[in-house]
């Protein structure tokens, strides 16, 4: 998945962020200690060799890895140079389980997730940021969170330019 995506950004102009998911360890104990093992040693490695990647996410949860496996992956990962990421519960699941508003989920998946991928440009539209946006369907700019099943987007821009 990390070639296919290298290749698509030579032909994008979208600002395409790869990054070596290592999300779900093995559960059972003997093939999870020999995971992180080929994971530390080789697959980081690799990926950050060739490039393929400009950082690693871990998800850190019960049924996912533990906090102290997770350090050891970030030890790695900084090691050859990748950024790391880290999150523990997916956005859908902070709007409902945590009570963000709409408002505040859209914060989250825009200006704040630029900022988690070390994008300061943009996020938002503002002067002197890239003008990265979406154009929807609807009026309702809510609607974008409420919108199953179909596609909400009417228009993508990227650096200022109507791409689709």
């Amino acid at each position: 998945m990390l070639e296919a995506i290298q290749s698509l950004s030579a032909d994008s102009a979208a600002r395409l962020m790869p990054t070596l998911l290592i999300h779900i360890p093995p559960a059972i104990a003997t093939e999870r200690s020999s995971y992180m093992s080929r994971v530390c040693e080789e697959l980081i490695s690799e990926v950050a060799r060739r490039n393929l990647a400009t950082a690693v996410d871990i998800f850190v949860e019960k049924e996912a890895w533990q906090v102290a496996e997770a350090e050891e992956l970030f030890r790695r990962a900084k090691h050859y140079g990748l950024a790391i990421k880290l999150h523990s519960d997916p956005l859908a699941l902070s709007v409902r389980l945590n009570g963000l508003t709409v408002e505040e989920a859209l914060v989250a998946g825009t200006v704040n997730a630029a900022c988690a991928l070390g994008i300061n440009d943009t996020g938002r539209l503002e002067a002197g940021c890239a003008a990265d946006f979406l154009v929807l369907q609807s009026s309702d700019w809510r609607d974008l969170v409420y919108t199953l099943g179909a596609n909400p987007v009417r228009d993508v821009w990227i650096g200022g330019k109507k791409v689709r």
